[in-house]
């Protein structure tokens, strides 16, 4: 069973479902990150960021050369959404989809929310009945 929640899901989460189950270890103990990874590895089952990483997946830093800007605004991205990424890890790692189509670009100097473009607000702003700008 950990074999095939390993390619989808980390240690603590792989735990979390095994537990749900009413699964316990050999031992009759319920089960920790560290006992599913400690299992993991005496039967070779490869991790969430393994199988990831054999799918093409890359790290901050490899995407962040890709695009032509500092791994932490590869990781702004990922968390506004222009990036497809994945946390890999229990650690919080995260892991990125190979970027396709046009690439995004970083302006430096100009805050990401000053470059959206919101529709214009009309300048004439009146209230109903009921207290509530329309």
């Amino acid at each position: 069973m950990i074999r095939a929640l390993a390619t989808e899901q980390t240690d603590r989460q792989i735990a979390a479902t095994l537990n749900g189950r009413c699964l316990r270890s050999g031992t009759g103990q319920p089960f920790t990150r560290l006992r599913v990874r400690t299992l993991r590895e005496a039967y070779g089952i490869p991790s969430l960021a393994a199988h990831l990483r054999r799918a093409g997946w890359l790290t901050a830093p490899e995407v962040a050369a890709q695009l032509h800007v500092h791994y932490t605004t590869a990781k702004r991205f990922a968390r506004e959404g222009v990036l497809r990424a994945r946390r890999a890890d229990d650690k919080g790692d995260l892991l990125f989809e190979p970027p396709t189509g046009p690439l995004p670009r970083a302006h430096p100097g100009k805050r990401f929310r000053d470059r959206r473009h919101y529709p214009p607000l009309s300048s004439v702003c009146t209230a109903d009945a009921g207290g509530v700008a329309v």
